[in-house]
């Protein structure tokens, strides 16, 4: 059983409580859809084949339920699918309607951000009863979706030919990460998602500013296909 939260989380900010700016400097306004989230058709919720903890070890879902403040022992799960063909198809016409907001930083060469203020299908996806606790089986913690809607659902593209990396080694500023990936990547070349196999983030950091890239023996690599890994 899933603990409850010890606070609940905030609501989505609405538009009075003020609204961010976009990579142009212009308040984020939304962006007219026709699709609204429904869980019946956009979501297929797979168990993942094994949750690997920060211990090395493997473990099954769901993960046992802790209310410890230090967190859950979740390293990352195996790859599981979320989403439906329909929400696949979903999620791509939405970020299609978007994709002229793609700005690029430091980190990423082409992303969106902020995606949560211009579609409400991508809103009430991160407010999913379905999903929140289909993740909190794999945490063991009872989860909420970040309070700060910037980072809802950020968008990473990967361009085919482009030797760029869709992101670089990094650590969240969140304890819980779901990364799904939308594109098929049966045959791809390269495109994994990467774990360093180390607990001590600053010494992974050191040794990444050190040599400028981490040896394959501290990294452990996902193949997320169409679907979707916890971390």
């Amino acid at each position: 059983m899933i603990p409850d939260h010890t606070v609940r989380g905030l609501k989505f900010p609405s538009r009075a409580q003020g609204t961010p700016t976009d990579n142009t400097n212009r308040l984020i306004q939304p962006t007219p859809e026709t699709l609204s989230f429904n869980p019946e058709l956009h979501l297929q919720l797979e168990i993942p084949a094994y949750i690997q903890s920060i211990h090395g070890t493997r473990v099954e879902y769901p993960l046992p339920s802790t209310t410890s403040k230090l967190g859950s022992t979740l390293a990352f799960s195996a790859p599981f699918r979320v989403l439906s063909t329909e929400g696949v198809a979903a999620f791509r016409t939405i970020i299609t309607n978007n994709a002229q907001h793609a700005g690029s930083n430091n980190r990423q060469p082409k992303s969106i951000r902020g995606i949560g203020y211009r579609s409400k299908f991508i809103r009430d996806f991160n407010y999913s009863k379905e999903v929140l606790s289909h993740l909190a089986g794999i945490t063991g913690k009872a989860l909420h979706p970040h309070d700060m809607g910037m980072n809802f659902s950020q968008i990473n593209f990967g361009q085919i030919g482009n030797n760029e990396k869709v992101d670089v080694w990094h650590i969240d500023s969140v304890p819980y990460v779901m990364v799904l990936l939308l594109s098929d990547a049966t045959d791809m070349v390269g495109g994994k998602l990467q774990v360093a196999k180390i607990s001590d983030p600053t010494k992974a950091l050191e040794i990444i500013y050190k040599k400028g890239e981490l040896p394959s023996n501290l990294i452990d690599e996902v193949n997320c296909k169409y679907y979707c890994c916890v971390m």
